[in-house]
């Protein structure tokens, strides 16, 4: 049986450290292993491999927060968490447009920022946060455009911009190395003639950008280049994430097959799986505007608002 930490909250008012545990299954794999131009390519057939038990299951570890007392143990809306190397917890409350350091037993130990556009201050859209194995504070603030950095005593030690021309940040990872990957997504927009597309920078945990690993295609989801925005969920998306050595996995929603870079940026390692999308029903689409609909009502956005987004 494996165990790894795994960082799970709820939305309003518990933060849970928890552990994931799964079983060793003994079903033979009937995929294929074959090696083209020095690049291994792995073909699943079919169905995974977990057996009837065997499935990963999550389990609480250490528990912060509280309904109803004191406020420094109540979340509004979590949008970042992290651990630094001393095992103190670092939480961002977007509600609260601040940070919540806890200890490795999970007391409380101070507030880092509040809300405003001045130096240390965070916007509704502030998140995610990193640690520095240090204890120093990283913080990026989309409507104010620039990272928040924050010494290791809580005081805020300046900014990087954060420029939306430079592309909107939408999604961002730490190494195991302690460096930050930022997805970036230049998009089209009117009056401004921009090549869409997705990069994938790397940054140091001072914010700033040391190199671009990836340049990926531009998703399908959103379209600003006209007068009239267009939406469309459930369309082609790329796909990336990080493994625990820093290798770099990306692929397109549309499709089950997963490219893994090695260190030095060349491709290593084509995974992909046999079968066929399923189609989108009106049922699911149903449940996904459910989620956004409880999403805006609990950031607070006025139910008319809602339904013209809607």
């Amino acid at each position: 049986m494996k165990r790894f930490p795994v960082v799970t909250t709820a939305c309003v008012s518990l933060l849970a450290l928890a552990v994931g545990a799964c079983g060793g299954g003994e079903a033979e794999w009937r995929g294929t292993v074959r090696d083209s131009a020095g690049i291994t390519i792995v073909s699943n057939a079919g169905g995974g491999l977990w057996g009837a038990g065997e499935a990963w299951t999550v389990e609480p570890d250490l528990l912060i927060g509280t309904a109803e007392g004191d406020p420094d143990y109540q979340f509004g809306q979590i949008a970042g968490l992290d651990v630094d190397d001393e095992g103190r917890i670092y939480v961002l409350d977007q509600q609260a447009r601040q940070v919540r350091v806890f200890d490795a037993g999970g007391r409380f130990v101070r507030s880092v920022g509040r809300a405003g556009s001045g130096p240390g201050e965070l916007s509704q859209t502030a998140g995610p946060l990193f640690a520095g194995p240090d204890g120093t504070i990283l913080v990026p603030d989309i409507m104010n455009q620039r990272i928040n950095l924050y010494s290791v005593d809580g005081e805020p030690a300046g900014s990087v911009p954060l420029a939306m021309t430079d592309g909107v940040p939408v999604r961002w990872l730490k190494t195991a190395s302690h460096e930050l990957v930022q997805q970036s997504m230049l998009m089209a927009v009117p009056g401004m003639t921009v090549e869409p597309k997705n990069l994938l920078l790397r940054r140091d945990l001072r914010g700033a950008v040391l190199d671009t690993l990836l340049i990926m295609e531009p998703g399908e989801s959103l379209d600003f280049a006209s007068a009239q925005p267009r939406i469309r969920i459930f369309s082609r998306e790329p796909a990336w994430g990080l493994t625990r050595d820093d290798r770099l996995i990306h692929g397109f929603s549309d499709r089950y097959r997963l490219h893994i870079l090695a260190p030095d940026g060349s491709l290593a390692r084509i995974v992909e799986m046999e079968g066929a999308l399923r189609p989108v029903t009106a049922r699911d689409e149903a449940a996904f505007r459910r989620v956004f609909r409880r999403m805006w009502q609990e950031a607070g956005i006025p139910a008319e608002v809602i339904d013209m987004q809607m």
